[in-house]
């Protein structure tokens, strides 16, 4: 018959310990990865709106030119 000592059996405490480790390791991930994300969401919807605006303005100058040259 067992006895309950309130002690886990070693091989209970590793298996306890890698869960633990595991899940610390994922949340760390996940909350490293979420303000990354979003930085790189908003940085790309910058330059992304820049390079339109900057592309448009260019677009513009080159049409003007050709009223002018014709």
């Amino acid at each position: 018959m067992k006895q309950d000592n309130g002690l886990s059996p070693p091989h209970e405490m590793k298996r306890s310990y890698h869960s633990l480790s595991r899940s610390l390791v994922l949340w760390f991930l996940l909350l490293a990865l979420l303000p990354l994300t979003l930085v790189s969401f908003i940085s790309y919807q910058q330059a992304r709106s820049s390079l339109t605006s900057a592309t448009i303005d260019n677009l513009e100058k080159i049409a003007e030119k050709k009223c002018w040259v014709y």
